[in-house]
């Protein structure tokens, strides 16, 4: 394996241990599909609430949303 390989695994693990993990950028299909099936609503607003999620948690400070 290569350096850069196991410094990705570590830094996964070390994510995982803190109760955190790493999602892609954008949806997979096999997550749009899941979104679908739990929130009963279409994948164009799946998407707007996955995108919303991820720029929340891009923030140093999150905010509060009422």
């Amino acid at each position: 394996m290569s350096i850069h390989y196991n410094a990705a695994m570590e830094t996964l693990a070390i994510l995982k241990s803190m109760e955190l993990v790493a999602v892609p950028l954008e949806p997979s299909e096999i997550m749009l599909k899941a979104g679908v099936r739990a929130g009963k609503v279409d994948e164009k607003t799946v998407i707007k609430i996955y995108n919303a999620m991820l720029q929340m948690a891009a923030q140093d400070e999150p905010t509060t949303i009422s």
